[in-house]
This record gives C-alpha cells, sequence and structure tokens, in this order.
C-alpha cells in the first residue's frame, strides 16, 4: 500500500495526508501547514482569529445566511442524521448547558417575550381589551381559539416565542391581560 506523504511547510515534517486539514483553495486539497503547527498558531493568535471571524460574519451575514440555506436544502437531513448517530453526546450535552445556563435561557425566553408583547400590541404594551399594562400578567392569545391545536405543533413558553419570532409574526394572536383572556376561554365555552 502507498502511503502519501506531505511536508510541512512551518515544521518540515513530512507526514501522511491525514496530520493536514482540508483546504480546497491548494492544488492537493490540503492546508500547507501540519494539524499540529495549525493548532500552535491559533493558539498563539487565537484573539486576533476570533475578531476577524467576527467582523467577517457580520460584513457577509446575508451571505452566509444564503449559504446556509442552500446547505439546509441540499442536505435536509444532515441535523437529525447527526443527532442520531450522536444521541447519547447530544442528550448529555444539552442537559448539561440546561443546567449550566439557566438565567442565560430565563432570560432570553423573557426578552423573546417581551418582543412578542411589543410587536403584537404595537408598542402599547398592554391588554388590547382592558388595557391593562402589567407585563408579568399579559399572554399571548390565539384568536381563533386554536390554541391546544397550536400547542401540539409548535409547543408552549419558549418554543413557542421561537416560533412566533422565527415565522415572522404571524396573524391569528393578541395579546390579552389573564383576566381578559380567561373570559374570553369561558365565554367560547359557553360558561358565562
Amino acid at each position: 500500500m502507498l502511503l502519501l506523504l506531505k511536508q510541512c511547510f512551518k515544521c518540515k515534517r513530512n507526514l501522511s495526508f491525514s496530520e493536514f486539514y482540508k483546504y480546497k483553495l491548494t492544488k492537493d486539497g490540503l492546508r500547507y501547514n501540519c494539524k499540529d503547527c495549525q493548532k500552535e498558531y491559533y493558539i498563539k493568535n487565537r484573539d486576533r482569529i476570533l475578531i476577524q471571524r467576527k467582523g467577517y460574519r457580520k460584513k457577509n451575514k446575508d451571505k452566509i445566511k444564503k449559504q446556509a440555506r442552500l446547505y439546509r436544502k441540499e442536505n435536509p437531513n444532515y441535523n437529525k442524521e447527526w443527532h442520531e448517530k450522536n444521541f447519547n453526546y447530544s442528550k448529555e450535552y444539552h442537559k448539561e448547558y440546561r443546567q449550566t445556563n439557566k438565567e442565560k435561557r430565563r432570560e432570553y425566553r423573557r426578552k423573546n417575550r417581551l418582543k412578542i408583547i411589543n410587536h403584537y400590541t404595537n408598542a402599547s404594551m398592554s391588554c388590547i381589551n382592558c388595557g391593562y399594562s402589567d407585563v408579568r400578567a399579559l399572554s399571548i392569545d390565539h384568536i381563533n381559539n386554536d390554541g391546544a391545536e397550536q400547542r401540539k405543533i409548535h409547543g408552549t413558553g419558549g418554543k413557542f416565542y421561537y416560533w412566533l419570532i422565527k415565522n415572522d409574526y404571524p396573524e391569528g394572536f393578541q395579546i390579552l391581560c389573564r383576566n381578559c383572556n380567561y373570559i374570553k376561554n369561558l365565554e367560547y365555552r359557553g360558561n358565562l
């Protein structure tokens, strides 16, 4: 069996192709420096590299989104397949993340909820029925009373907030205080 070797540009060692990262801009499709040299360079220049990457992502936001959309379209099962192959790792990672980032996740849900209330109330941040404005008592109401079906499809709480924002605040929702929402529910069921 023929073992293909390549010389590292930095350390001058002759190494197998597996010791080099892929890089589509070179003729052989591999980086000039070996993995060890690449890691060493990254460690020395980490802060500068992260700043450059952040700047690139900021400047090329639309291009990156377009590429990601295209990749997801061409590989629709990629995430599902990865999670199936790495089920235990994924489960443990998410469990640990939820435990160590409780406050961060709570704040994320709170901000999303406020964005939604702001949008559906046209920035008045109050119940559209009675004008009550304590955001702790405001809730998202399904105008067509189809909340049970919606919850089965899109979930509740943070998942539902994410769905509303991701789908650009679809019609069919309004903001009511909990009292008005309860009264609406009683009227719908004919108990009032």
